[in-house]
């Protein structure tokens, strides 16, 4: 997301380990797919349109792509992580996840197409003050601030701050949004240029729950690193999508395990860490452009054509329009199910699910109430193979 550039926590959810609930719901949950898939259960398979000509497994739409706009990159980024007393064993912990981040491979062939370079962890930053029961988001732009102020903090072009809000602290914003209910964390600029994080705590406790922070970590950092002033001077964002468009959005909730040397608590980590949108990869358009790719998994998905699907309200405030949903693979995955998440209000989309061959045509209708607020709403698919295997679709709904 972007100004500022939030991670959905929903989507998150739909394909992570995450535990926590979020009312956003982009995305079906995980378990539930793949339950539904294996017993085969009320997925039936939408009709076939079988006036339009065959198509191809392999055909699909162009797939999205990031665009340079004129703001820079973090090119060797150096990333504070901040944290509140009593928590510095928990910072001491990200900021050898930040280090192994910033230096490893899994960094670089993610993001180098963009002119991302290796980075380097400064060290964990802890707050004077007590972590208080509520943050707003504007509270960080003052904690940034105070930071700044500090020679031993003075930003450079490289510079980020990386906040690990306590599990005790609830993080507000405006227009009714709550961080671990909207949103997992975000990234943004202080007034002057500044680059920072918000990393939220959205599953308990655990081990568990600190791979779901490193997630939420990794994402922020290569989006704050390809996109570091989005409110002013954006970097690498995809113009079409552009409230779901940044590098790490396209792959929200698919995510890479790298077992590392670094020793943690119960002896060496392995971290757990989002996948990241590969131009090279989508120019290509026969793999899976979300960078690292599974190994020895055909590449399929079920698209939605148009990307943007605009629904044209009339005098009462309704509005039809009709898309297709397009499976392909690039090899024999099998029967692929898939499922739209959670609308936006006012908003319904039929079918909801269902079951399809790659190649097959299945015509999908959107329709818009009087309930249905003007602009532009996330769109997504989870979609599974029966052959093992995840993946997803983003677009969006365009209330006009």
């Amino acid at each position: 997301m972007r100004r500022p550039s939030l991670c959905p926590l929903a989507a998150m959810v739909a394909w992570s380990l995450l535990a926590a609930g979020c009312g956003a719901g982009d995305l079906p949950a995980s378990d539930d797919l793949q339950g539904a898939v294996d017993a085969g259960a009320d997925l039936a398979p939408p009709p076939v349109d079988f006036s339009l000509p065959g198509r191809p497994p392999t055909d699909h739409p162009p797939l999205p792509l990031m665009e340079k706009h004129k703001g820079p990159v973090l090119k060797a980024m150096e990333i504070w992580t901040v944290v509140w007393p009593g928590n510095e064993a928990l910072g001491a912990r990200v900021n050898a996840f930040h280090d192994w981040m910033l230096k490893s491979a899994y960094w670089s062939e993610s993001l180098s197409e963009y002119g991302v370079g290796p980075g380097v962890a400064k060290g964990v930053v802890v707050l004077p003050q007590a972590a208080p029961p509520v943050l707003s988001v504007s509270a960080f732009g003052g904690l940034v601030a105070s930071l700044e102020s500090q020679p031993k903090y003075a930003p450079n072009a490289n510079t980020a701050f990386a906040f690990v809000v306590p599990l005790t602290t609830q993080v507000t914003g405006g227009a009714g949004r709550e961080g671990c209910f909207n949103y997992g964390g975000y990234h943004t600029e202080t007034a002057n240029g500044t680059v920072y994080e918000v990393n939220l705590q959205c599953a308990g406790q655990g081990n568990g729950a600190f791979d779901d922070l490193t997630y939420v970590l990794s994402h922020e950092a290569a989006e704050a690193a390809t996109d570091p002033h989005p409110r002013k001077n954006p970097g690498w964002y995809d113009d079409e999508l552009e409230l779901s468009g940044e590098v790490s959005d396209l792959c929200i909730g698919l995510s890479e395990i790298y077992p590392t040397n670094v020793q943690g608590p119960s002896g060496a980590e392995s971290y757990y860490v989002t996948r990241n949108w590969s131009n090279k990869a989508a120019k290509a358009g026969n793999v899976d452009p979300c960078v690292p790719a599974p190994k020895d998994l055909p590449y399929f998905n079920v698209a939605v054509d148009p990307l943007v699907i605009p629904v044209v309200l009339d005098g009462q405030g309704k509005g039809t329009t009709k898309a297709r949903l397009l499976p392909y693979a690039f090899g024999d995955v099998g029967t692929i199910s898939w499922q739209v998440g959670r609308t936006a209000p006012g908003v319904e989309v039929s079918p909801m699910k269902g079951n399809a061959r790659a190649g097959d045509t299945i015509p999908m209708v959107v329709t818009a109430t009087p309930d249905a607020e003007f602009g532009a709403f996330i769109f997504s698919l989870a979609v599974q193979a029966q052959k093992g295997g995840r993946n997803q679709w983003f677009g969006a709904i365009s209330i006009e």
